[in-house]
């Protein structure tokens, strides 16, 4: 069984999960405002997908833990582990981003980390 831990303690949302005014759908994750650069942690074990998911979503890092879960950190500003790295939840994978225009951010507006949980690939 997989342990998730959340990225960090104590945690800021300023975004929530599903349907929200202003957003425009169903916003299928968490937010947290950090600034841009903020080391990110593995929120859980597992092997690391690093996604370029282009200009709307930007780049972000997927655990995919030993049980089927799918642990997202999106918006990242840099990748500081290679795909396919088995890494332990606490090391550090990557570097916060966000800010509009910056490599990464995709269609986000300012600095942040979207955070997020799926079981065999659905959202959730």
């Amino acid at each position: 069984m997989s342990v998730i831990f959340w990225p960090f303690d104590p945690a800021i949302i300023n975004y929530g999960y599903g349907n929200a005014p202003g957003y425009g759908g169903f916003h299928n994750g968490i937010d947290f405002p950090v600034p841009q650069g903020t080391e990110l942690r593995a929120t859980a074990s597992g092997i690391v997908r690093n996604v370029n998911a282009g200009v709307k979503d930007g780049w972000g890092v997927d655990i995919m833990t030993p049980d089927g879960w799918k642990v997202r950190a999106w918006h990242v500003s840099a990748f500081l582990v290679p795909n396919g790295s088995q890494v332990n939840a606490g090391d550090v994978i990557a570097l916060s981003g966000g800010a509009k225009g910056t490599p990464g951010a995709g269609n986000a507006t300012g600095a942040h980390l979207h955070w997020g949980v799926a079981l065999d690939g659905r959202l959730s």
